[in-house]
């Protein structure tokens, strides 16, 4: 054998090479099988691994090891710990396989850290973060330098750098402003307002990956226009009003992927089951059909499948809630019901979810029970209430990747800073920890940075607005860096 190849294995593994290095070495115009079924190779393969319950596993090792291999040969392939993606040589320079997408963070240890500048990635902000370790803690705060006035009934997003807050009101005096929040640098910078929105409170919002679109609301009266911001560029675009639904605020809004559709409300007096598309790129309406739409309802759940809008529950007059609702397919233009049978209670006021295959319903007006709704069977599946939180509404609801967090609302006629984590995989609650918690809130935004729950704003006991946050990350055992791909 090579007396450059050393291996430390099983006594099963130095067999299997011991017997594969035999029959390669015998049969040197043929192939090697390594499977449990006893299939003989593939004519045109020299290893044919054939496996429905495992996979073949290449060497995993940091960039600095892989950087310092010595005279790397054509073809060599290796997994690159630090970048989590597969690496080739050719000529000595390495290829990184099917990177990561335009987005994706990575944690490191190192501030200036040559090797993720040079695979790509830049400098995003320093985190206090666990390694390898579960559960979410109340860390550092939000800065208040800068940060917007107190108020409640803004809209808030995401860019996956900075935290966008617009709009709201403070009791009587209703904002045309906003502001954007970079964690990197802890600082607040004011959004333009050239040519923003008219000031409101209620409107519905969506991140389209690049531009915040915001639509209807109040602004003393209900409107039915909107306006797009870019925060790359600090500028506001006016959304066209042709062909838009009627004006209405506590309405909902979802993003497709290419499209915002709006749907629901209230004009001001009663409500509305109808809606509309837009079309950022065309900056266009159309309707939204109301055959076989769930009845006219306000302050309803939406979530988009990635597929489907679905929407449920709401309020349908002064005393009629609703426990039912529908789906709606852009594809066919056509609307399906929810089923009835093991739906929660009716309820309104309460943040809805999309776990990338069912829907949360948690909380909301008066209820005591929950669910999960799967549009795939059609069916509906309780929650376990154990460690719970008390129920409430007017509190805010993420979803972290694999974990439903709900902070704050209404509890009993208080309102709260209490909340609680839901894995539904293992169908369990975690109470979140009230130490280091932001002040008691409702009608607050809360957003995913995809480390940790950012919260600003809302409302307090006595009707005091709020100008402050909170920061619910992973537990403090050290400080990483985080990466962005470019």
């Amino acid at each position: 054998m090579n007396p450059g190849f050393h291996f430390r294995a099983g006594r099963r593994l130095r067999a299997l090479l011991a017997l594969c290095f035999l029959i390669s070495s015998r049969l040197a115009a043929q192939g090697v099988a390594v499977n449990d079924t006893g299939a003989p190779p593939d004519a045109s393969a020299m290893l044919d691994v054939q496996s429905a319950s495992k996979g073949l596993l290449i060497p995993r090792m940091t960039s600095a090891q892989r950087m310092a291999i010595a005279a790397p040969a054509d073809g060599l392939l290796v997994y690159d710990l630090d970048t989590r993606s597969q690496w080739t040589c050719s000529q000595g320079i390495w290829t990184q396989l099917a990177p990561l997408p335009a987005g994706s963070l990575v944690f490191r240890s190192d501030r200036n850290d040559a090797l993720m500048n040079s695979a790509g990635f830049s400098f995003a902000w320093p985190q206090v973060i666990s390694n390898g370790q579960t559960g979410l803690a109340w860390q550092a705060p939000p800065s208040l330098s800068g940060a917007p006035a107190a108020r409640q009934g803004h809209v808030s997003a995401w860019t996956g750098t900075l935290l966008l807050v617009w709009g709201g009101a403070d009791g009587p005096t209703v904002f045309g402003d906003g502001a954007r929040y970079d964690p990197r640098s802890a600082t607040w910078t004011p959004m333009s307002g050239v040519n923003a929105p008219s000031a409101r409170q209620g409107a519905a919002a969506v991140w389209t990956g690049s531009k915040l679109l915001v639509w209807g609301g109040l602004d003393g009266v209900t409107t039915h226009t909107g306006g797009i911001y870019d925060p790359a560029a600090d500028t506001w675009t006016p959304m066209s009003t042709t062909g838009a639904p009627s004006a209405r605020f506590r309405h909902t809004a979802v993003w497709t992927g290419s499209k915002m559709i709006v749907w629901g409300g209230s004009p001001g007096a009663g409500n509305t089951n109808t809606g509309g598309i837009y079309d950022p790129a065309t900056d266009t309406w159309a309707p939204l059909p109301t055959s076989g739409a769930p009845a006219a309802r306000a302050s309803h759940s939406a979530v988009w499948t990635g597929s489907r809008m679905i929407v449920w529950g709401g309020q349908g007059g002064f005393v009629t809630f609703y426990n039912n609702g529908g789906m709606y397919d852009p594809a066919t233009g056509l609307w399906t019901p929810i089923p009835a049978t093991g739906a929660p209670a009716a309820r309104s006021e309460c943040p809805a979810v999309w776990t990338g295959s069912r829907m949360i319903i948690w909380g909301g007006l008066g209820v005591s029970d929950a669910a999960l709704f799967d549009p795939a069977s059609m069916s509906w599946t309780p929650m376990s209430l154990v460690n719970a939180p008390v129920f409430r509404q007017q509190h805010t609801a993420i979803w972290t990747g694999s974990e439903f967090v709900v902070f704050g609302g209404t509890a009993s006629g208080s309102i709260t800073h209490t909340g609680g984590i839901y894995q539904p995989l293992t169908d369990t609650w975690t109470p979140i920890s009230t130490a280091g918690a932001p002040a008691a809130r409702r009608y607050h935004t809360a957003v995913w940075t995809g480390s940790a729950m950012l919260l600003w704003g809302g409302e307090t006991t006595g009707g005091v607005r709020l100008q402050d946050g909170g920061n619910l990350g992973l537990p403090v055992t050290g400080t990483y860096y985080v990466y962005q791909k470019n």
